[in-house]
């Protein structure tokens, strides 16, 4: 009888408690870094917009648009320089409860802008 009384009891908790919910928007750590040179990152929090990004409210309305999916954003249609000057830029966090950890190296950061937006534009 105790034990069916502690079963009921445990079923009604675990029916009140609240559900929890995955955070929305994102937090992310962006860092750009040239080849041989130093890394610079930034934070990105979107839903409410903050962190250090200094262009954080595009960069939110660009991933918003694209659930955080940075490989899913379409590039932008502009011509860029044929010049070799290789960057690499990486966002680790959370979108939404999912796990982001993205890493790309592009051939300049003309090509990167046009790729990713304002997502590293710093």
């Amino acid at each position: 009888m105790k034990s069916a009384l502690v079963l009921a009891l445990g079923s009604v908790l675990a029916l009140s408690a609240p559900a929890v919910a995955a955070a929305p928007g994102g937090q992310l750590t962006l860092t750009k870094a040239a080849d041989l040179g130093t890394p610079h990152s930034v934070t990105l929090d979107c839903d409410p917009v903050g962190g250090t990004h200094p262009q954080a409210k595009a960069a939110c309305a660009t991933l918003t648009e694209v659930n955080g999916d940075i490989d899913a954003i379409k590039p932008i249609d502009i011509a860029c320089p044929d010049v070799y000057k290789p960057e690499t830029v990486t966002a680790v966090g959370v979108w939404n409860g999912r796990r982001i950890d993205f890493s790309h190296r592009y051939t300049n950061s003309c090509h990167t802008g046009r790729a990713t937006h304002e997502v590293f534009a710093f």
